[in-house]
Order: C-alpha cells, then sequence, then structure tokens
C-alpha cells in the first residue's frame, strides 16, 4: 500500500472561511453558491495563490470585518499553527533561510534581534546597499555630490533620483553611511583634502 502524505487543516485566526496547511498554502473554503445561508463550502476549497514581495509569499484574503486585506503566507501558517505570540513585537522567522517554505516545522516566533541573528547566520540579512529600499547608495552618493560640487541645485538631483530635498541634504552633510564613504572616495579622486569646507548643504 503506498504512503499518504496527509495535509493537516487549521483555522487561521481572525480569518473565517480560510484554512492553514501544514503544506504552507492557504485554503478558501468561501462558498460560491448564491444561497445567502451558505457561507463556507469545504468541498470547493481553493487554494489562494500567493504573489512574492521583496521574497516573501503574500496571499489576499477577506477578513473577520468583511474588508480584504493582504498578508504574509508564513505569519498566517504561523497563526494557526503555533497560536499567537507571546510577545505582539515578535516577528516569523524561517528556520532553513528560506522565505518561501513556509510550512509549519519551519517557521518560529522570535524577537526582532533574534530574527536579526538567525539572518545574519543564514547569510540573508539585508543592509546597507544590500536593502531593497536602499535608492541611495555609495555610487548614487557620489554622484550627487560630483553634481552639487559642480553647480547643480540641489533639487534638480532630488528630482532625477526620485527622492526628497532632504534626501540629497542628508547626503551633502554626511548623515548616511553611504553618503560617508562616498565622501572619503570623492575627497581621495579630487585629491582634495579640504573638499566641502563651506560647501552649500541645501
Amino acid at each position: 500500500m503506498d504512503a499518504v502524505d496527509w495535509v493537516i487543516q487549521r483555522d487561521i485566526p481572525g480569518f473565517p472561511g480560510y484554512l492553514a496547511q501544514s503544506d504552507g498554502t492557504v485554503l478558501s473554503i468561501w462558498s460560491r453558491s448564491r444561497r445567502p445561508e451558505i457561507r463556507f463550502d469545504r468541498n470547493h476549497a481553493l487554494v489562494r495563490r500567493p504573489h512574492v514581495s521583496h521574497g516573501y509569499c503574500r496571499v489576499r484574503l477577506r477578513a473577520a470585518g468583511g474588508a480584504y486585506v493582504h498578508r504574509q503566507l508564513h505569519t498566517l501558517i504561523a497563526l494557526a499553527f503555533h497560536g499567537e505570540p507571546e510577545d505582539p513585537s515578535h516577528v516569523v522567522a524561517h528556520l532553513d533561510g528560506d522565505k518561501r517554505n513556509c510550512i509549519p516545522c519551519n517557521l518560529r516566533w522570535m524577537s526582532h534581534r533574534e530574527n536579526c541573528a538567525h539572518k545574519r547566520e543564514h547569510g540573508t540579512l539585508l543592509v546597507g546597499d544590500d536593502h531593497p529600499s536602499t535608492k541611495m547608495n555609495v555610487e548614487a552618493c557620489y554622484t550627487v555630490l560630483k553634481r552639487r560640487d559642480a553647480g547643480e541645485e540641489s533639487s534638480v538631483i532630488a528630482k532625477d533620483f526620485g527622492v526628497s530635498p532632504d534626501t540629497i541634504r542628508h547626503i551633502l552633510r554626511g548623515q548616511t553611511v553611504s553618503s560617508r564613504v562616498a565622501r572619503e572616495k570623492y575627497i581621495l579622486d579630487i585629491d582634495d583634502p579640504m573638499w566641502g569646507i563651506g560647501m552649500p548643504t541645501t
């Protein structure tokens, strides 16, 4: 007799009409019947197809209040199989470092600090220029310094990079790590250790 891979299903707190599965997927059991008394239909369940954002799987579902929301798949699975976290600030960690592996045994609630340490062990902690939200990396900051040194207005540079004028001011003042690295590189390239003294930072 062939072995059967049983899939365990659990309700997801706060999301009636959906089931989390032990294979890392979420099912919708909302009925498509025109009869209003039939809300759920487990015989015609549909797997919610996730979309990927910044490496994490997210699904769209209807919350208890009726509004549609997007939630991270691993959080839904953890809520269903591991319950609410002891501390509301805790986040879900992927034990193998794979953001798309959302089976329950690969998930665990951790503090933010523990999660960062765990990501560092797996080499998946994104910092500095590697972070997806980092627009102004060292190369971009270098270009800003060069263009401002040539006399271009900060507002024009900000518009070209799609950032706010405040961001450009922070770069000119060396208030970010990338901007300080770029500044040192620019000073070496132009061979002027006094560069930047008295230069407008607006």
